[in-house]
């Protein structure tokens, strides 16, 4: 008996380990991230465009610019996937992060070379 049930065994542990690890890997709940101006300008412009979604719709700056030294809470849309970011200095110039896992991210830092997710 304990013969016959090896194999069984054996498809369990192997489907096991083949199933997405824990419920965040699939989809996460709406969530607060905070992103920190570490670059020496303020930023002027904020956006996120998750999976799919054609441009990037309005600045989520809206009450002004993110000061150098300064954070804002950026409200990610729960479910699975990835988005992207970009965020647009007050002199014209910009930087984007691509492949950024919602569920996984814990915060966002603005360099003054780009982006930089943790």
């Amino acid at each position: 008996m304990a013969r016959a049930a090896l194999p069984a065994l054996a498809l369990l542990v192997l489907a096991t380990a083949c199933a997405p690890a824990g419920p965040g890997r699939g989809a996460c709940p709406p969530r607060e991230v905070p992103v920190a101006n570490a670059s020496s300008r303020a930023v002027e412009q904020l956006y996120l465009a998750a999976d799919g979604q054609a441009g990037w719709g309005a600045s989520l700056l809206s009450a002004g610019e993110l000061p150098p030294g300064g954070t804002v809470a950026l409200r990610l849309p729960g479910g699975p996937g990835q988005a992207a970011l970009r965020i647009v200095w007050v002199d014209g110039r910009a930087a984007e992060l691509a492949g950024l896992d919602r569920c996984a991210v814990a915060r966002v830092t603005v360099l003054d070379g780009g982006l930089q997710a943790q």
